[in-house]
C-alpha cells in the first residue's frame, strides 16, 4: 500500500510540473496588439513619433483612423509621442492634441509618459482640448 502511495504522488508530481511547463510555453507564445485611435476631431497622417522596442518580430497597420502595432510580446516598449505630427486637424479646428489616454477613460487620465511597457491588449485614444476664446491683455 505505502508503494501505491509513492507511485501515485510521483505521478501526480510528475503530471503537474508537465502542465506548468506546458501552459509556461503558451504564454511565451502568446503575442499583444496595442491599437491607437485617431477619435473624432482628427486623423493620423502617419506614425511620427512611434517607436517600438521588441524582441520579436511586429507589424504596424496604419489607417486614417487607427495605427494598430501587433505581435508585440509581454515586456516590450512602445512609445508614441503624439504631438510629432502624426494626427492631423482641420486648418480652422477648434480642437488641439492634448496627448493620449487609455481608451474608455476621461481626458482627465491622461498618460504622463509617452512610453509605456506591454502587458497585454490595450486600446488608446488621442484626447483632445477645445480651444477658448483667446484675449490678449
Amino acid at each position: 500500500m505505502r508503494k501505491f502511495k509513492k507511485l501515485l504522488t510521483a505521478l501526480l508530481s510528475a503530471s503537474m510540473a508537465l502542465s506548468f511547463s506546458t501552459v509556461s510555453a503558451w504564454a511565451e507564445d502568446y503575442t499583444y496588439t496595442v491599437t491607437f485611435y485617431a477619435g473624432n476631431q482628427g486623423v493620423f497622417s502617419g506614425t511620427q513619433g512611434l517607436q517600438i522596442n521588441s524582441k520579436g518580430d511586429v507589424s504596424i497597420s496604419s489607417q486614417e483612423d487607427r495605427i494598430s502595432i501587433s505581435g508585440l510580446t509581454r515586456g516590450d516598449v512602445v512609445s508614441f509621442d503624439i504631438n510629432q505630427g502624426a494626427v492631423s486637424l482641420n486648418e480652422e479646428s477648434k480642437y488641439y492634441v492634448q496627448g493620449l489616454r487609455m481608451s474608455g477613460r476621461d481626458n482627465d487620465e491622461q498618460m504622463e509618459e509617452p512610453a509605456f511597457w506591454v502587458t497585454g491588449d490595450e486600446d488608446y485614444v488621442v484626447a483632445y482640448g477645445i480651444r477658448g476664446d483667446m484675449t490678449s491683455y
